[in-house]
């Protein structure tokens, strides 16, 4: 798994090598796990933890977990508790309050460090999981983007693995973590997901997991590539003297600036936006 991470931090240009970097660390497997694969490639790593103060003494060991396992290996560990039900008071969910309160701290803590990107532990599963909720409440392009891997200065290296590997990365290196009892919840629509509808899905169709995870990588980049096109589209577009509107012949019928074939470096086995405009125009 430790190879696999470090081919899609390069291929995404997630982290430079040996680039400082903050991480988001609930002390949960996932992100213990992402703390110890970044160190193992050589990243100075700051824990960030926000204690969300839900779960009573358990989100008190959660973070006397955090500190300690940071002060027993030299790990620079920055603690913040928040507010949650308060701000879920003012009329917004648990968890979305939870989410802008924690980002919130993401971004403060961002500001003060010398570390310019901040690691968090979404991984495979986790985007499969969006992409099944965003098409059951209904979506258009943005939805069929999942998690992405890097948003702004925030950046995700788990993304190409399945829980399934980070467990296995836990037993095999020993990585200590703790379970947090909300994961269960059916309360949350994510856990249902995760628990109920998953494991059916992969019953009826074995495989179903890794096959959705491969989709919401593609949809990623088809959406990615239309908008590309799609921009420059728009910059090709000329007026006429009577006000109609004219596109360049070179951006239907050739790749053109974009280089559709190599998107990235790469080449794509998703269609672009040009084949699909070149097969419009030949009708």
């Amino acid at each position: 798994m430790l190879a696999e991470v470090q081919r899609f931090v390069a291929r995404e240009s997630l982290l430079a090598p040996s680039e400082p970097v903050l991480v988001g660390v609930s002390g949960g497997v996932d992100s213990m796990v992402l703390l110890h694969v970044l160190r193992a490639l050589e990243h100075t790593c700051t824990v960030v933890h926000v204690d969300h103060g839900l779960r009573g003494a358990e989100s008190d060991a959660d973070s006397a977990f955090v500190e300690a396992h940071c002060r027993e290996r030299g790990i620079e560990c920055v603690i913040e508790r928040v507010d949650v039900r308060g701000k879920a008071g003012e009329g917004q969910s648990i968890q979305m309050a939870a989410r802008e309160l924690r980002y919130a701290v993401f971004e403060r803590v961002l500001t003060g460090k010398s570390a310019r990107k901040m690691a968090l532990a979404h991984h495979a599963d986790d985007s499969v999981e969006t992409l099944l909720m965003n098409l059951m409440r209904g979506t258009g392009v943005a939805g069929w983007r999942g998690i992405p891997p890097i948003a702004g200065r925030f950046v995700r290296p788990l993304l190409s693995v399945g829980r399934a590997a980070i467990l296995e990365y836990a037993s095999k290196y020993k990585v200590p973590f703790r379970e947090d009892s909300s994961n269960t919840d059916p309360h949350y629509l994510r856990n249902r997901v995760r628990n109920e509808l998953l494991p059916l899905m992969e019953q009826l169709r074995p495989g179903a997991r890794n096959v959705l995870a491969r989709d919401a990588d593609d949809l990623r980049r088809l959406t990615s590539i239309v908008e590309t096109g799609f921009e420059i589209l728009a910059r090709s577009i000329s007026t006429g003297p009577d006000g109609s509107w004219f596109i360049g012949r070179e951006p239907l019928l050739g790749c053109g600036p974009l280089n559709c074939s190599c998107v990235g470096g790469r080449t794509r086995t998703v269609p672009c936006i040009h084949m699909s405009l070149r097969i419009s125009a030949q009708r």
